[in-house]
């Protein structure tokens, strides 16, 4: 199977929302690729358990699983570019952040817990770096966004960026498309007690 044809997958998947596409839009996503080889690599996809294959109203919807979020184990051929062994270590980082210390994921759940207050347990982003004053703020930052992807926690942004004092601006976590992100709360989905 492809590789690199597997993570142009997984990444488009990974970046759409509810993590699925309709097959033509995946087929859009990954370019001039032949149906039959995009049949294949679909079908090994889903006997790995990347992905789930749903009927839709036109054709197939193609959804992600938690184990296709996993990219770090995916390696594409290096190939003597610098677009692979560039790749390749990006993977190699995501494959450290996907494989947090368990401890420290215990201690941010409890600690956003006995922070959360109101009806959405809502914890100011500033408020919990205080109270784990010891992590560095890049592991804080890389747990939290694994709990958001995880639909653990929730990741928020301020409504109004102009309220917010400087020392709030500097705890944010910044996301490409939602911005400064200075609030965490337990989900909506209810995956955290």
């Amino acid at each position: 199977m492809n590789s690199t044809l597997e993570l142009k997958t997984r990444v488009a998947l990974a970046s759409s929302p509810q993590r699925s596409l309709p097959e033509g839009a995946l087929a859009k996503a990954l370019g001039r690729v032949a149906k039959p080889v995009r049949d294949e690599l679909l079908a090994s996809m889903s006997r790995a358990g990347t992905i789930v294959l749903e009927p839709a109203r036109r054709g197939r919807r193609v959804r992600l699983t938690d184990a296709g979020l996993i990219l770090g184990a995916l390696r594409v051929p290096g190939r003597a570019r610098l677009s692979g062994a560039l790749v390749n270590v990006l993977l190699e980082r995501l494959s450290a952040l996907e494989t947090p210390d368990s401890g420290l994921r215990e201690r941010v759940l409890a600690t956003q817990a006995a922070l959360a207050s109101g009806p959405g347990g809502t914890v100011p982003l500033l408020a919990l770096r205080r109270a784990l004053g010891d992590v560095p703020p890049r592991a804080l930052d890389d747990i939290l966004r694994l709990l958001d992807r995880e639909g653990v926690l929730a990741l928020g942004r301020a409504l109004d960026l102009s309220t917010l004092d400087p020392e709030t601006r500097g705890a944010a976590i910044e996301d490409p498309v939602r911005g400064a992100l200075v609030y965490v709360s337990r989900s909506l989905q209810g995956a955290h007690p």
